[in-house]
């Protein structure tokens, strides 16, 4: 899927506009693929959430690190955890801890999809 996006689509349209000779043409396909990558990335977060909530499972992981969020001029903090799966460990990617409430140590519900326990949220996001 990703390589349809960020290799197939990319080289069809500088194919295409390549044989128009038009600079106009040109321009437009390069501002159409960053738009087409970040519609995508807005198309896969809303179906996983909108899984997560039809089929995820809840259970306690705990918080195995947390930092300041890398963005300017902003008060965020993030945390990641961790959490077992018939007998596999899960770490999390980075997700928001809004009201820097969350320390390391703490437990902390996570839904997760059975199927790819890669896809999950802290609870508290999804309410």
């Amino acid at each position: 899927m990703f390589g349809t996006v960020f290799l197939f689509i990319p080289t069809f349209i500088y194919l295409s506009v390549s044989k128009l000779k038009s600079k106009n043409w040109a321009v437009i396909a390069l501002i159409s693929i960053p738009i087409n990558g970040f519609g995508l990335a807005l198309t896969v977060q809303k179906r996983e959430l909108s899984e997560l909530k039809q089929s995820g499972l809840i259970t306690t992981g705990i918080i195995i690190e947390k930092s300041k969020a890398p963005r300017r001029y902003v008060n965020d903090w993030q945390v990641k955890s961790i959490f077992q799966i018939n007998n596999e460990q899960v770490i999390t990617e980075w997700r928001p801890d809004f009201e820097n409430n969350l320390t390391t140590g703490d437990s902390i519900k996570i839904i997760y999809l059975p199927k790819f326990p890669k896809v999950n949220r802290l609870n508290k996001e999804l309410k």
